[in-house]
């Protein structure tokens, strides 16, 4: 850990953010990171090294809507397996339009697509499966290219679905 520093932070790392209630997680930075960009590319993103807080956005601060992206994520999945697809299927989509509506990113919303394709393949919606792995597989590619851990992922899902369809 550094050395305190007089504002309260700890040097080298911020311990909290003004009213954001993150708890100095640093999410916009780690998804700026896996999406090619710097974290103050992103409205709402943390401020730069120094400042306090962040900027704000229209629906809160990035760290909130990135959090509520991945919990209504993690939900659906959490409602396939409980064999709700329904309720995964809506969750889902209701990630990938607040991921759209946040400009989440390309990473986010493919790794949203692929859950989505899973709960649509589940279902025995192949079709509907393999366009949400193909939109994913595109992101991926354009964003991070195709030799990263994801791209292979969604890559044997959409194999998968194709076989079965």
């Amino acid at each position: 850990m550094g050395s305190m520093r007089q504002d309260g932070q700890t040097a080298g790392r911020r311990t909290g953010h003004a009213g954001c209630g993150c708890g100095g997680k640093r999410a916009s930075a780690r998804v700026a990171a896996v999406d090619g960009a710097s974290p103050g590319r992103y409205a709402g993103a943390h401020a730069p090294r120094g400042q306090k807080g962040h900027a704000e956005c229209a629906g809160g601060c990035r760290c909130k809507l990135l959090g509520r992206i991945r919990d209504l994520s993690r939900a659906g999945m959490q409602a396939l397996d409980n064999g709700a697809h329904g309720e995964a299927e809506r969750l889902l989509r209701e990630a990938l339009a607040l991921g759209s509506d946040a400009r989440a990113g390309a990473v986010i919303d493919a790794k949203t697509r692929n859950c989505l394709g899973i709960v649509l393949h589940s279902a025995g919606r192949m079709v509907e499966a393999l366009a949400q792995y193909h939109t994913a597989l595109t992101l991926i590619e354009a964003r991070v290219g195709m030799d990263n851990r994801l791209y292979r992922v969604v890559a044997a899902n959409s194999r998968k679905a194709a076989g079965a369809a």
